[in-house]
């Protein structure tokens, strides 16, 4: 068994993209395996009955330059996690990219507030609004 030497400049831990079992537990201890979007516990049940499970998520992503840190990190359930994703990540969804990118901070905070009370995604409210906008006009 032996080593390989990568640089010779010592690499920050902090730059790492692997959250580790050790940083993910510390993580999940602080935030009381609640989600802090939604504030579900783990291995509680949604109002639909699906178990609550809970991920651990870098906060400023790290396509935007933030660290694998305790400070950079949260609990979030699987639900919430799922919506805040990029929706850069997603090239199906360019057409939603525009809705979002277009929403005034108001809206946003309104979205998510109706999410959190309703145990519904906010991708799925903005769908369902749009929906029942169209329907109003015809």
């Amino acid at each position: 068994m032996g080593y390989t030497l990568r640089s010779l400049t010592k690499q920050d831990k902090d730059t790492d993209v692997y959250i580790n079992l050790k940083l993910r537990q510390k993580v999940l201890e602080r935030d009381q395996y609640t989600c802090q979007l939604c504030g579900h516990k783990g291995g509680e049940k949604y109002a639909d009955g699906e178990i609550v499970r809970l991920e651990v998520d870098h906060m400023k992503p790290l396509k935007q330059g933030g660290k694998t840190t305790e400070e950079n990190l949260w609990t979030l359930c699987s639900r919430c996690n799922a919506g805040k994703k990029s929706l850069f990540d997603y090239p199906e969804t360019i057409k939603n990219k525009i809705l979002s990118v277009n929403l005034s901070e108001e809206t946003r905070k309104k979205l998510s507030e109706l999410s959190l009370k309703s145990g519904r995604t906010i991708n799925d409210l903005v769908v369902e609004a749009i929906d029942r906008g169209v329907e109003k006009l015809k």
